[in-house]
């Protein structure tokens, strides 16, 4: 400890970053750029696949979140989101004791894009997201493209 700060040492930057409680978002694991804002209410990400591959995973968010929304500025579409618990990555609680972060289910083609409302308190109203394929495991229910 350094005063009210803390000064840790170490040889992995990834473990050192883990044990502060600073949990990046996922995207970056999946190669997705994005870019995030804080709103009130909750965070406004971008998202885009500038790869070759398609994704459809799981993605951790950094902050706990009741519900989240897509939307896809090039066909118009919108709906909520799959999201499920995320457990910490082998550390246990954070040192704050906030609640465990939350995934959402991401699906991306290569050079698509998306917006993606993450809200911290608010429950999302209206249609569920058409994804591709069911996520398991989820909150939700799905149905898939025809």
């Amino acid at each position: 400890s350094l005063g009210q700060g803390l000064v840790m040492e170490g040889a992995d930057v990834s473990e050192l970053i883990a044990a502060t409680g600073i949990f990046p978002p996922g995207f970056g694991a999946e190669h997705i750029d994005y870019i995030r804002r804080k709103e009130n209410g909750g965070y406004i990400y971008f998202l885009a696949n500038l790869h070759h591959n398609a994704v459809s995973a799981w993605v951790p968010l950094s902050e706990d979140i009741a519900s989240a929304v897509f939307f896809d500025p090039y066909s118009g579409a919108a709906g909520k989101a799959a999201i499920k618990a995320w457990p910490d990555p082998g550390m246990g609680r954070r040192r704050n004791e906030r609640s465990p972060r939350k995934a959402v289910f991401l699906q991306l083609k290569p050079g698509q894009s998306l917006v993606l409302e993450a809200y911290t308190a608010k429950k999302a109203e209206g249609p569920l997201w058409v994804y591709d394929r069911a996520a398991g495991g989820t909150e939700v229910l799905w149905r898939h493209r025809r």
